[in-house]
């Protein structure tokens, strides 16, 4: 199960690269910055899905900035609460590592916006609207 697990998170985390407009990429540059005017603007013209070729959303970029403001546009607007990204939170590497029993880091592993917050009141907050974390996500399924 180990080697399969891994080989699952590697197949997962090694998608090529996404090409994504400027604007898009503007727009998750604001979610990480905060700014709630720019990021409502992109989701009317339709980027709360967009992800980047790290398999990053504006949510993750959001909570990883503790963007409280900028977390709840996005979930209002109907963004994903839990899309996996292929960036490697040290909480997630702990939690594969406990449930693989491996003292070693593993590779890079998937993420959730989840994994990302940095501030309990998002990571609470993400919870509260279903967020979980990608090892709960991923659980049985490679």
């Amino acid at each position: 199960m180990h080697k399969k697990f891994i080989a699952g998170l590697l197949l997962l985390t090694s998608a090529p690269l996404l090409a994504i407009t400027q604007a898009q990429e503007d727009f998750l540059s604001a979610a990480a910055r905060g700014d709630v005017a720019k990021v409502t603007a992109g989701i009317q013209a339709g980027y709360a899905g967009v992800v980047d070729g790290h398999g990053m959303t504006a949510l993750h970029y959001a909570a990883s900035n503790d963007c409280r403001d900028v977390v709840v546009e996005l979930v209002r607007a109907g963004a994903k609460v839990n899309p996996i990204s292929g960036i490697p939170s040290q909480a997630a590497q702990r939690q594969a590592q406990d449930e693989l029993r491996v003292q070693k880091p593993l590779h890079p592993i998937a993420a959730t916006p989840l994994d990302l917050a940095t501030s309990q009141e998002v990571a609470d907050l993400l919870t509260r609207y279903g967020g979980k974390h990608a090892g709960e996500l991923l659980r049985g399924k490679l």
